[in-house]
């Protein structure tokens, strides 16, 4: 019976844990570990500052949804002012008629 060989494969976050070599320097951790932190604290601002976009966007698109309703209204009011106006001027020629109409009598 063969007997298998195991190969320990050794990652770069494992350095110095077994082999007796050093210990990676504690200040070029802390300073790597800074780095990140003001990365994540750039992209920390950068978000808040697209989050503030999207709110001033949506009032923005929901005043130009009112003023569009508005529009719509002013448009429809227009179109029952001239259907009265109409409806006016037909009745008022139907009475003009039916006074025709009577006169005679």
């Amino acid at each position: 019976m063969m007997k298998r060989i195991h190969r320990w494969i050794r990652r770069p976050s494992q350095r110095g844990s077994l082999s007796g070599s050093p210990a990676p320097d504690p200040r070029q951790q802390i300073t790597e570990l800074n780095r990140a932190l003001n990365q994540l604290e750039e992209r920390l601002r950068r978000l808040r500052s697209a989050v503030r976009n999207l709110a001033q966007l949506q009032q923005v698109q929901d005043r130009l949804a009112e003023a569009d309703q508005l529009a719509l209204a002013t448009d429809e009011i227009k179109t029952l002012q001239q259907q009265a106006e109409d409806l006016e001027l037909a009745l008022s020629g139907q009475v003009f008629s039916w006074q025709q109409l009577k006169e005679p009598f």
